[in-house]
């Protein structure tokens, strides 16, 4: 059974959001008062969004994509997770799933977390093509510390 969620993003400019998705060659809705959405799940029919990604333009969904304005400005993601990853998989060479967790640190190529999988979606790359994880960090003259990589331990401050 899939699995239906709503995301609460940091997200607050529709217009870069919506931009981003219509080059990602989405046809993209926005309603300023909201519409409802259309989907096979009881559980994501019937809710509002303000910018929607229709099921008929999503290969084998089962429902639209939504977001919606939440009473802070910020959107949230309504969406049945597997329509999600099946959206960008057409973008995407590999993904990243599952939550950060700080108490797991990981020392596998792309993870950041014990609890998370990389899923390699096509087959440009495989995962020997991405070293362990190390962490660079330089010391500018004014004092200010640059950390770049994956600080597996967590950052020293």
């Amino acid at each position: 059974m899939s699995k239906y969620g709503e995301t609460q993003t940091v997200l607050r400019e529709e217009k870069f959001l919506v931009e981003v998705l219509k080059e990602m060659g989405y046809e993209i809705e926005v309603h300023p008062e909201g519409t409802q959405l259309n989907s096979y799940s009881s559980e994501q029919e019937g809710k509002l969004a303000n910018i929607i990604i229709r099921r008929h333009e999503l290969r084998g969904a089962c429902g639209d994509i939504g977001f919606a304005r939440q009473p802070d400005g910020r959107l949230t993601l309504i969406a049945v997770a597997e329509q999600v990853l099946q959206a960008h998989q057409a973008h995407l060479d590999f993904a990243v799933l599952g939550r950060f967790n700080e108490a797991q640190p990981s020392g596998l190529p792309l993870r950041t977390s014990r609890s998370q999988a990389l899923r390699m979606l096509t087959s440009r790359y495989d995962v020997r093509d991405f070293g362990p994880q190390s962490v660079e960090v330089t010391s500018h003259p004014d004092g200010r510390a640059e950390v770049t990589g994956f600080p597996i331990l967590g950052l020293p401050w």
